[in-house]
């Protein structure tokens, strides 16, 4: 791929700023929120990809940003004028090419030329575009002809003809083999770097985005989108670790370790924290400190948390509410409300009192 759109002068890629955007489905027993309150900005002419699971609502973003549906809160705008509805300076390339198998590669390529009105006095910019993508030979042939990688060419070509100042790329290489997909993520860096638009690419692949763009966006699997560090360095410092953000795993006690698996949850913004026995593989005075921590964080968070311990002073000296369950079949025999202020502390007599009495539920008062 050496040939080249003749310049265009003073063509650059557009910003984009997303404002407090939230998105919802309706569905048969309500909405479906994909996307709550993102706000993010991308340069004039950067490579950011949106990083996600999928279902998280990376697509319904870029289907947004091309004017295909509007946000129901919110608002989006390029180059400062907001987005109202599609434009050819906003192109997408989908997963599939759905190119029309009764066009030939070039009336394909032609096709967004066509629509416009302007294909007789553009004609060129197709055998442009062909050339960009290496396929200016394949003009006449038909799309049953065509390799999977070179239809997805086709498809880049017939949004590249439009001479976009924005590429849409919804994960444009999921359905091409592994060989083909690295070089077509070469071939589309060399195109954004050629052309100087800006490149907005969905993708679940974390390699991919960071072979390919200069920034990544995380897409959590509730809909909300942010930058990752400034998230990430509030979690360490919640913990108390944001010095230790550059080192390596095995270099940190079980307690910093500890700490580092509690920032990993807070990351996400919780409004509800599940503990599966976090500090059952630490040393004694370990826990200890991990317990005071953990409702330290609890109280600034203000979160939800749901406690699994078998550790009966752990759950008196944590939570201000103790179910206790019997053996298998698991029922709740009993419920404890501990009145008691924090900090708590060992020796209080209430919480002696309130210990003996769960073991007694659980069948072992002649352990205390």
């Amino acid at each position: 791929m050496v040939a080249a759109f003749a310049p265009t002068p003073q063509h650059t890629g557009m910003s984009l700023v997303a404002d407090r955007v939230s998105h919802a489905f309706d569905m048969n027993d309500g909405k479906l929120q994909v996307l709550d309150n993102v706000s993010l900005t991308v340069e004039p002419g950067e490579f950011v990809a949106l990083l996600g699971p999928s279902g998280c609502g990376k697509s319904t973003f870029l289907r947004l940003v091309t004017g295909l549906e509007l946000p129901a809160e919110g608002s989006l705008e390029v180059d400062g004028g907001p987005i109202t509805g599609p434009d050819p300076s906003r192109i997408i390339v989908f997963q599939d090419p759905t190119l029309y198998p009764w066009r030939t590669v070039y009336q394909n390529v032609a096709l967004g030329l066509q629509a416009r009105g302007i294909l007789k006095t553009h004609r060129s910019r197709v055998d442009q575009a062909l050339s960009l993508v290496g396929l200016p030979e394949f003009a006449n042939v038909y799309p049953h002809q065509l390799s999977g990688g070179m239809a997805q060419r086709v498809a880049l070509a017939r949004a590249l003809v439009n001479d976009p100042r924005m590429l849409l790329l919804d994960e444009p290489l999921s359905n091409l083999d592994a060989s083909l997909r690295q070089e077509m993520k070469i071939e589309i860096v060399q195109l954004w770097q050629r052309k100087g638009f800006t490149a907005l690419l969905v993708t679940h692949d974390v390699e991919e985005a960071l072979m390919m763009a200069n920034r990544v966006l995380v897409l959590q699997a509730r809909g909300i989108l942010k930058t990752h560090r400034s998230r990430v360095d509030q979690a360490l410092s919640l913990v108390g670790l944001p010095e230790f953000a550059n080192v390596y795993p095995q270099h940190l006690s079980v307690r910093i370790a500890e700490r580092v698996a509690v920032a990993r949850a807070l990351v996400n913004d919780p409004r509800m924290l599940l503990l599966d026995e976090p500090l059952g593989k630490l040393d004694s005075l370990t826990r200890l400190a991990m317990q005071t921590e953990i409702v330290q964080l609890w109280q600034r968070k203000g979160f939800t948390a749901l406690l699994v311990t078998h550790d009966v002073e752990e759950a008196l000296m944590m939570a201000n509410r103790v179910l206790v369950c019997s053996p298998r079949p698991a029922r709740i025999v009993a419920e404890l409300k501990v009145d008691l202020d924090y900090p708590r502390h060992r020796g209080d007599p209430r919480m002696a009192e309130m210990r003996r009495e769960i073991l007694h539920h659980l069948g072992l008062e002649d352990s205390w």
